[in-house]
């Protein structure tokens, strides 16, 4: 009973996002098909293609004029995940998000922001240096950033 009731408000928790997003687009600055969020005054867009981090990166850059998303607290990893959930395929289950490291230094984000946020997964492999959010949980897992597959969550400022 108690896996019921916890599929029933996932599902509530997509449908009231998914109304959420319709009646934001109505004042919305971002192209059709992006979400518009508040907090943020971002435009999230998606990449629906299973991409290496590098060919995601370009296509969030070619596709839309953003950057992979960078996530900077609680509150917007949960955002992007409940994003994900609405409009991702589940299938892949995860997407690349902007953190990157080369080599053991440090992680970073693209878009050149602070990384002052981190949700990695326990027990990631150091060999790997690119990032990518697993939707079931919110975890960030790690993977080879030439050779992983994943979809790709992008945003960026709304068009002047």
């Amino acid at each position: 009973m108690h896996k019921l009731q916890h599929e029933f408000f996932r599902m509530l928790e997509r449908i009231l996002l998914l109304a959420l997003v319709a009646l934001s687009q109505a004042d919305d600055p971002c192209p059709k098909g992006h979400v518009y969020d508040e907090v943020t005054k971002k435009c999230y867009a998606f990449v629906h293609e299973a991409l290496s981090f590098a060919e995601a990166s370009v296509a969030c850059r070619e596709k839309f004029g953003y950057e992979l998303i960078s996530i900077h607290d609680q509150q917007l990893n949960i955002y992007a995940q409940q994003l994900a959930h609405a409009f991702f395929d589940k299938d892949y289950g995860s997407f690349w998000i902007g953190a990157t490291r080369l080599g053991y230094v440090d992680w970073t984000w693209t878009d050149k922001t602070p990384f002052d946020y981190r949700n990695f997964a326990k027990g990631m492999n150091p060999e790997k240096y690119c990032a990518h959010l697993r939707i079931a949980d919110g975890q960030w897992m790690v993977d080879d950033c030439g050779q992983g597959a994943h979809q790709a969550m992008c945003f960026g400022p709304p068009p002047n």
